[in-house]
């Protein structure tokens, strides 16, 4: 969070691909992140894919490209780092003299995923995760392509 902080300051920029279609009813109603609801985004349904700071995910079926700017607390309590792809190990880690023991496990994969995207938090992949179930509402963004 401290290094998002300091990049971005109080407010995560967030990228999220779509298609037109979807990006209509976005713009009406919000990008909803309620479990079971996520009719509007591709990706299970309890869960949103986002990239922080830009997005490369624009192609002919998602061709709309929407910018969300979330506080770093709301970033915080709902933001994953999505580690599908990530080829970085504990070993990796411990080789690079990590303390591993003394982080959380999602301190733990933003590490992973920050050591794999380069050394950079832009371009990241997470994932928007209502862990709780509470709901979080509709989000709002504004297209950008």
């Amino acid at each position: 969070m401290a290094a998002l902080e300091i990049q971005y300051g109080k407010t995560i920029p967030l990228y999220h691909a779509t298609s037109p279609e979807n990006f209509e009813k976005i713009r009406k109603v919000g990008l909803k992140m309620s479990f079971g609801k996520n009719a509007l985004h591709f990706g299970k349904s309890e869960q949103l894919y986002f990239q922080i700071g830009k997005s490369d995910y624009v192609d002919s079926h998602r061709s709309v490209l929407i910018r969300f700017d979330v506080s770093l607390a709301f970033f915080e309590k709902y933001a994953c780092a999505d580690l599908d792809n990530v080829t970085i190990t504990e070993k990796d880690l411990q080789d690079l003299n990590i303390d591993t023991d003394s982080i959380c496990s999602e301190a733990k994969d933003f590490i992973k995923y920050f050591i794999w995207n380069g050394m950079k938090l832009e371009g990241m992949e997470i994932m928007l995760v209502d862990i709780d179930g509470e709901g979080v509402g509709g989000l709002w963004g504004e297209r950008v392509i």
